[in-house]
C-alpha cells in the first residue's frame, strides 16, 4: 500500500520562488499562485521550490507557509496550541526525530488503513450492501474514505451507480430468507421456555 502512495506522486515540479515572492512554475512556464501551488501538491505532484537567485531549497519553508494558510482558515487545526508550545519549548533532538523518522510512517499508516476500508466499504456495496443512517451520517464522514490526504481529490460513487449481478442478489435474498427462519425458530424456541 505504501508503494501505491508513492507511485501517485506525480514527477517533480520546480517551483522557483522570486524576491516579490512570486512563484514561477518552470514545468508549465507559468506564475501560480499559493492556492495553485497547493492544488498541485494535493493533485500527487511532488514540488521543489527554490530561491530564483541563490538556488537555495525553499520547500520546506513554502510547504509550511501552505500548512499556516490553510490553518488560518481551515476551523479544524492541525496543531492545537498546546502541541505548537511543546515543539517551541523542546530543545532536544527527539521533537526532530519524531517528525522526521516517525510522523511520516504514522501518516502512510493513516493513508494506507483509509484505502483499505475504502476497498472494503466499495466491496460491500458491490455485493448490495446499502449504508444505513449511522454508518452514512457517523461512521463514513469520519473515515472520509473518498477524499483521502495524499490522494487526488474525488467524487464519492454514488449508491445507485453500484448494480450487484443477479447472483449476487439472489444470494443476498437466500440470506435474508435464512435469517428469517433462523429468527422464527429462535421466537418459538423462546415461547416454549
Amino acid at each position: 500500500m505504501a508503494e501505491a502512495l508513492e507511485s501517485q506522486m506525480k514527477d517533480k515540479i520546480q517551483i522557483k520562488k522570486y524576491g516579490n515572492r512570486r512563484l514561477y512554475d518552470m514545468v508549465h512556464k507559468c506564475y501560480i499562485t499559493l492556492d495553485e501551488l497547493k492544488s498541485l501538491i494535493q493533485e500527487g505532484h511532488e514540488v521543489e521550490v527554490v530561491d530564483s537567485k541563490t538556488g537555495d531549497d525553499l520547500t520546506q519553508s513554502v510547504l509550511i507557509q501552505l500548512i499556516l494558510e490553510d490553518q488560518k482558515e481551515n476551523s479544524k487545526r492541525l496543531f492545537s496550541s498546546e502541541i505548537l508550545h511543546q515543539i517551541l519549548q523542546s530543545q532536544d533532538q527527539s521533537i526532530a526525530e519524531f517528525f522526521q523518522d516517525y510522523l511520516p510512517n504514522i501518516l502512510k499508516s493513516y493513508i494506507n488503513w483509509q484505502e483499505e476500508a475504502q476497498n472494503q466499504f466499495m466491496h460491500w456495496a458491490k455485493l448490495g450492501w446499502s449504508a444505513n443512517p449511522y454508518t452514512r451520517d457517523f461512521l463514513m464522514p469520519g473515515l472520509n474514505l473518498w477524499n483521502s490526504p495524499g490522494r487526488p481529490q474525488q467524487e464519492r460513487p454514488a449508491p445507485e451507480s453500484i448494480n450487484p449481478s443477479e447472483e449476487t442478489v439472489s444470494e443476498i435474498e437466500a440470506l435474508k430468507q435464512k435469517i428469517e427462519a433462523l429468527e422464527n425458530r429462535l421466537n418459538k424456541s423462546q415461547k416454549r421456555r
